[in-house]
Parts: structure tokens; C-alpha cells; sequence
């Protein structure tokens, strides 16, 4: 869909996007008239979004508060140790930037002084790169609210959790399981003087936003300390379900009075966003219209596609061969391969059909070799 294609429906009268400025500017110029109405399903992301960049602001408040602020180099491992000397090296970045910018220096002198780009500059300047140890996402992200209820179920067998992964459309291997078992059963085991290394920032959001009843007891005893040590971080998470219960409820009377509350709170820059797209977010709230099934289609079609695809590639056979002896030599014996069921035939392979999620739905074509001699050549 492209501005000219809208220009040309005059007829549309409500428009729902996406929180990008880009939908907004090109709705407003194809059809000025029209009413935008912000998805709600962005908003409630947006919002979640935004707490996460405040607990990366916070990383400093957050360390000294459970008592990780002094690291002693001696006492970590030899991976940790490189986290360490690169916390080190970006800290020394951090100042000379934050002294440019101390001084009056725009940002764009900044990234020409310095050489970074201009989005880690605008991240150091806003406090989101103050990490001691940063840990990528893990294939398990999106399955943690899910073993977290299977855990506190009397789950414990990772293997089996692996395996009902499986049937969720999880790609991972059973080690990254079986790891996370492990870890999880260290940390019932931990107690509040075992607090020594700060976790990550998406970790930290993710504790202090689920119930108390889904965490063990150092994550509990370490959100304790984070709230307590870190005010304005739970200020923030208030305000940001203050906001998504407004959403859900659609209340609009209180958009107002949320808008400045967060104005001078750590999510700032997220009330600012709102209030430049003022009239669609009061649209969302107080009309019908949404993207939300539209993202959940999608969600859905993605999702089938990936256990589709996880499934074809889980199909494991040795093919046997009649026509030859066995081979005694390593590199011509037949070896385990895998195949795509739908493209495996009794003693031989045929064309490759169309892809499609069922292996029974796209019949094989027959060979154009089939019933010639083998020696032969076509056309």
C-alpha cells in the first residue's frame, strides 16, 4: 500500500498503523481527512519497550543496590573477565562522549570526533550502555512466561520440557533446555549473601513486571533490593501499567493526568511520543479500530511456518541401496542423511514438489528421465 493507492480511496475515512512516524506523515499527506487511530497492540509493545530503557538507565543505581558495584577482576572466570576488560574500554568511551557533550558539543561533531555511530552515541547519552556483563537473547525468550508456569507446576525434567517445546515450534536443542534447567535449579538453591553479579537489563524488566509467585527466591530477594535501592525505577514500572491498564480499559479521561506524571519520570521520551501523536492514541482508546488482529495473523502464519519447517527438517532415514555392494572404503559408505519426507520415494528421489506446510498436499512429479534408458539424454 503506497501513498498514490491511498490518494486515490477517497472513501477510506479511518486509517490504523503502526506507531512509525513514517505511516503517520504518509496517511496525513494521501488522506488528510481521514482519521489515524494508533494500534493498541503497538502501544502496550511501546510501553513495555520504554521500561526496559529505563532499567538500562538505571544499570549504575541497580548494581550499587544489590551490591555489585565493585567487582573484584580476581574472582571471575576467565569469560567473565573479558566482559570485564570490555566494560572497561566502553566506560572510557562513555566519558570522553559525555564530556563532549558536557561542553556544549552537538551530536554530530560528537560522531565526527569520535567516530561512532550516531545511534550509540544518542544511547551513551541517554544512559544505555552501562552493562558490566551483557548477555545476548536467548532462543528461550520467548518460551520464559511458559517454563516459568511449567516449573511451578512440578515440572523439572528438562527433556520433556524440551520435547512439549517442540511442539510449540521451538528450533533450539536440548541443551539450551537442560541449561536453563540447570541454572534454574542453582538458583533455588542460592540465598540472599549469594548476591554477587548484577543480571542483565531485559532480565531485571522481566522480574519486576511478572508476579511474585513466578520467581525463585534470590530473583525475589534481588528485585527486594532493586526496589528498594532504585525508587524511580519503580516509579516507572507504576506508570507503565498505569498506561496499559488505561489501553485496556480505554479510559480516556486519563490520558491527561498519565501525560504528566510521566513527563518527569525515567519513560520520558515515551510520554513525549504520545503526546506528538496525541490524536491517534485517543482514537485507539476510544474507538474500535485496531491492527491487533492483523498482528496476530501474522504472528500465527509465522509461527506455523516455523514448526512446519522444524518438522520437515527433524525427518531422519538411511536410504538402502540394492544395486551396489557395500562399500568398505569410509568415503563411499552410505552415511545418515536428512530429507523432507514428502520428497522421499521407495528406492528413489523424485522432483522436487512446490513448498507446502503438509508433506501430503503437493503430489510428486514424475521424473523426465523416468522409463529411459540411462545412458540416454533428452531433447
Amino acid at each position: 500500500m503506497t501513498p498514490a493507492w491511498l490518494t486515490c480511496q477517497p472513501q477510506i475515512t479511518t486509517v490504523a498503523r503502526d506507531r512509525g512516524g513514517g505511516y503517520a506523515t504518509a496517511a496525513a499527506k494521501a488522506l488528510p481527512t481521514a482519521t489515524q487511530v494508533a494500534d493498541r497492540w503497538h502501544l502496550m509493545e511501546n510501553a513495555s519497550r520504554a521500561f526496559l530503557d529505563a532499567v538500562r538507565k538505571s544499570m549504575r543505581q541497580v548494581r550499587a543496590a544489590i551490591g555489585a558495584a565493585t567487582i573484584n577482576p580476581d574472582l571471575l572466570t576467565a569469560a567473565e573477565r573479558l566482559q570485564y576488560e570490555g566494560y572497561l574500554r566502553r566506560e572510557d568511551a562513555n566519558g570522553t562522549i559525555l564530556r563532549l557533550a558536557k561542553d556544549g558539543i552537538a551530536i554530530k561533531e560528537i560522531v565526527r570526533r569520535t567516530g561512532h555511530s550516531r545511534g550509540l552515541v544518542r544511547r551513551i547519552l541517554r544512559g544505555e550502555r552501562t552493562d558490566v556483563f551483557r548477555s545476548r537473547e536467548t532462543s528461550l525468550e520467548l518460551y520464559l512466561p511458559w517454563l516459568e508456569d511449567r516449573w511451578a507446576a512440578g515440572e523439572r525434567n528438562g527433556a520433556e520440557l524440551w520435547r512439549l517445546l517442540k511442539r510449540q515450534g521451538f528450533r533450539g536443542c536440548l541443551r539450551v533446555v537442560t541449561e536453563w534447567v540447570g541454572r534454574r535449579r542453582s538458583a533455588e538453591r542460592m540465598d540472599s549473601d549469594a548476591l554477587t553479579r548484577t543480571p542483565s537489563a531485559r532480565t531485571i524488566a522481566r522480574l519486576m513486571t511478572i508476579g511474585r509467585d513466578r520467581v525463585s527466591k534470590s530473583e525475589s530477594v534481588t528485585i527486594a533490593a532493586i526496589e528498594a535501592g532504585v525508587p524511580l525505577l519503580v516509579a516507572a514500572r507504576e506508570i507503565i501499567a498505569a498506561f496499559q491498564a488505561m489501553i485496556r480499559k480505554k479510559i480516556v479521561a486519563e490520558l491527561e493526568p498519565w501525560i504528566e506524571r510521566a513527563r518527569s519520570s525515567l519513560i520520558a521520551s515515551f510520554a513525549n511520543g504520545i503526546v506528538k501523536d496525541r490524536a491517534a492514541v485517543v482514537a485507539a482508546i476510544t474507538s474500535h479500530w485496531s491492527n491487533g488482529q492483523t498482528e496476530g495473523h501474522i504472528t500465527k502464519l509465522n509461527s506455523s511456518s516455523a514448526r512446519c519447517t522444524a518438522e520437515e527438517s527433524s525427518i531422519s532415514f538411511r536410504p538402502v541401496s540394492s544395486a551396489r555392494p557395500r562399500s568398505s572404503s569410509p568415503k563411499l559408505r552410505q552415511t545418515q542423511v536428512s530429507m523432507p519426507k514428502h520428497i522421499w520415494k521407495v528406492g528413489k528421489l523424485s522432483a522436487l514438489p512446490k513448498r507446502s506446510c503438509s508433506s501430503d498436499s503437493a503430489p510428486s512429479r514424475p521424473s523426465p528421465h523416468e522409463g529411459k534408458p540411462s545412458g540416454s539424454r533428452s531433447g
